[in-house]
């Protein structure tokens, strides 16, 4: 397999070809990425192949979001006016202690700013990706990001039955147990 960084929440393989490893869960016979990393697969002696998730952690010290930056988030708190998120992961590197960062509404989307509903966007708990657009104020050591390009959104969320969402559309996830859809701003990523 090659090598480039597999976030939170995508499919990496089928659950009948591999065992699932660290850092991976099974989801209705497919393997997922339950954290930041690259794709590892070893052999066991019985022939099974195991599908993991490889994370080289970097110290939070050394590693601070810069602007133009993708982050990993989670969502803290929605209101109205904003979203409050913790971000945990900066390009592809997890943080030992998480920042703050806010999505003000009209940075969500890039058209019809006037007709977001934070509502329909994001819920708490949503993993998302972001851009961080501006250093925050210093003695909070928050960032401002965005949401706005078609590929930052929501990549993971879980709906009110405990069942995983999964992309539907750019504005939609699905439930693959009930076949239940809630709106969010979803991350459309390229494969």
């Amino acid at each position: 397999m090659n090598k480039k960084i597999i976030i939170p929440g995508e499919r990496i393989g089928k659950a009948s070809e591999y065992e699932s490893g660290k850092g991976t869960y099974i989801n209705n016979n497919y393997i997922y990425s339950s954290q930041l990393g690259k794709i590892k697969i070893e052999s066991k002696q019985t022939g099974k192949k195991i599908i993991e998730i490889e994370n080289k952690q970097e110290t939070a010290i050394s590693k601070i979001p810069k602007i133009g930056d993708k982050v990993t988030c989670k969502v803290i708190k929605i209101n109205p006016r904003l979203i409050k998120v913790h971000i945990y992961c900066v390009e592809e590197k997890q943080l030992n202690e998480p920042f703050f960062g806010i999505i003000l509404t009209h940075d969500i989307k890039s058209t019809e700013i006037d007709k977001i509903k934070v509502e329909n966007c994001f819920k708490p708990n949503d993993v998302i990706l972001a851009e961080v657009i501006s250093l925050g104020e210093s003695r909070s050591f928050s960032y401002y990001l965005s949401t706005a390009k078609d590929d930052l959104g929501v990549i993971l969320s879980i709906n009110s039955d405990g069942f995983f969402l999964f992309p539907y559309s750019d504005s939609e996830m699905i439930c693959h147990e009930n076949q239940s859809k809630e709106k969010r701003k979803v991350a459309i990523l390229k494969k």
